[in-house]
């Protein structure tokens, strides 16, 4: 049975990611599988290190899409699905892959997740979470420093040269797709509160 589909997008640093992961621990396990399109960056393993920083990883052009389209498509078929494993701090996909049962509920987090949707297996709900910029950059910030070992002068250029460009050309977009937005400085249980008028339940599975 081919999953309900949601798109959880938005700008870096606006709560996507948190709310993703609030949102399957409220669902549980056994009934939503969560993935994140940062397991599907390109693998730069082929290109001097140093060369690796200069990358836009804010731009769709980051992404591997012909191999989320592809494990989309066997999600939407019901059938167990491997997800690659992204190395940040090298910029590297390992050669681990995690593996993900069908579950009735499937989320997609990402700076890109609704518009780089499978044509083939479209997403039923596309969640855009907004916030000021300031905001994000501060929780960006505070991201890449602990869990991807960068530096504040290199994430405060990064965002200036990166991402607020890319904003306004490639992530904004997707709001006038979605079919919810949300605040992502509200709190976790206001967030999830709204998104659950829209999802099946285990009493009331997708159809």
């Amino acid at each position: 049975m081919k999953p309900f589909l949601v798109a959880v997008a938005g700008p870096s640093g606006s709560g996507k990611s948190h709310l993703a992961h609030a949102l399957h621990d409220r669902l549980g396990p056994k009934f939503c599988t969560l993935i994140s399109l940062d397991a599907y960056y390109n693998d730069l393993s082929h290109i001097p290190r140093e060369e690796r920083a200069l990358v836009n990883f804010d731009h769709p052009s980051a992404m591997d899409a012909a191999r989320l389209a592809a494990d989309l498509e066997s999600f939407c078929s019901g059938r167990p699905t491997r997800i690659p494993v992204y190395d940040f701090a090298s910029h590297t996909r390992s050669t681990e892959e995690i593996l993900h049962l069908p579950r009735p509920i499937l989320i997609v987090e990402g700076l890109f997740a609704i518009s780089l949707a499978a044509a083939s297996c479209p997403f039923d709900l596309k969640i855009y979470v907004e916030a000021d910029a300031e905001i994000c950059f501060a929780r960006r910030l505070a991201r890449d420093v602990v869990e991807r070992e960068r530096d504040e002068t290199s994430v405060r250029d990064a965002f200036e040269r990166f991402v607020r460009p890319s904003l306004a050309t490639v992530i904004e977009p997707q709001k006038s797709a979605a079919n919810l937005v949300l605040d992502g400085t509200r709190t976790e249980q206001e967030l999830i509160e709204a998104c659950l008028r829209y999802l099946p339940t285990a009493e009331n599975p997708p159809n």
